[in-house]
């Protein structure tokens, strides 16, 4: 882990990011500086964050991309979630900093991560009512905050959407069930997926072996066509 310097940080860059979305350039440094927030970058395969810790603070991936992961008593891991450039991570432990982490992230490339001090957002740091913010960094904080809850909400889609495609009894029906959520997110029945096939194994709770036999078999059968991380289904899976 290095750190990063906020001065090098591209804030027009930031600034168009969910998190600080209607929230000027100027605006979001000045709020960076206010919650003194920082920035480090981590090598490929350095933990980012590790179970147990308690955070206050949430990390949005400015550059290359980090893995949320599980891993049990056995040392079986479970992919719980990508997150790449632009995206945020730890926000509902941030939110709750008491409780500790369930997960490791880790990060699968050369990253960099802004952490940001959900405490102070939500007006509950330590210190923070003794330096109550300027009119223009509380109005800052009251639209970071909406987006905050935006991205909340998101993201208990997506673990909603993780729990339906993981239900599936069969390894067909995981990747199926996938597979059609891929699809319609994309809009078209060819599609890319975010995930290698180790990574996919780990998202979907299977073995990686068995996940390549089933996928060769479901070719076979007719019912999609693949090559590396380019997907396409030849059936609707409903019929």
């Amino acid at each position: 882990m290095e750190r990063v310097s906020l001065d090098t940080l591209d804030f027009d860059d930031l600034a168009i990011m969910p998190l600080f979305q209607g929230v000027a350039p100027d605006g979001v440094r000045a709020l960076l500086a206010w919650l003194n927030s920082r920035a480090d970058s981590f090598a490929e395969g350095e933990a980012v964050m590790h179970r147990g810790e308690q955070v206050s603070e949430l990390g949005l991936v400015m550059t290359g991309s980090v893995t949320v992961e599980s891993t049990d008593p056995r040392g079986s891991r479970t992919l719980l979630a990508r997150v790449g450039p632009r995206r945020v991570f730890a926000e509902a432990y941030a939110c709750v900093p008491d409780e500790p982490l369930m997960v490791d992230v880790i990060a699968t490339e050369p990253t960099r991560v802004l952490f940001v001090d959900v405490a102070r957002i939500m007006g509950g740091g330590p210190g923070v009512r003794a330096q109550a913010p300027a009119p223009d960094i509380d109005r800052t904080l009251t639209t970071v905050s909406r987006n905050l809850l935006r991205t909340l909400a998101h993201q208990s889609l997506l673990l909603a959407r993780r729990a339906a495609n993981t239900t599936p009894k069969t390894i067909r029906g995981k990747v199926l069930s996938y597979l059609s959520d891929q699809a319609l997110h994309a809009g078209a029945a060819s599609f890319r997926i975010p995930l290698n096939r180790q990574r996919l194994a780990d998202y979907l709770g299977v073995d990686r072996s068995a996940l390549s036999a089933e996928l060769s078999r479901m070719r076979a059968d007719g019912l999609i066509d693949y090559r590396l991380d380019s997907f396409r289904l030849l059936r609707d899976p409903s019929r």
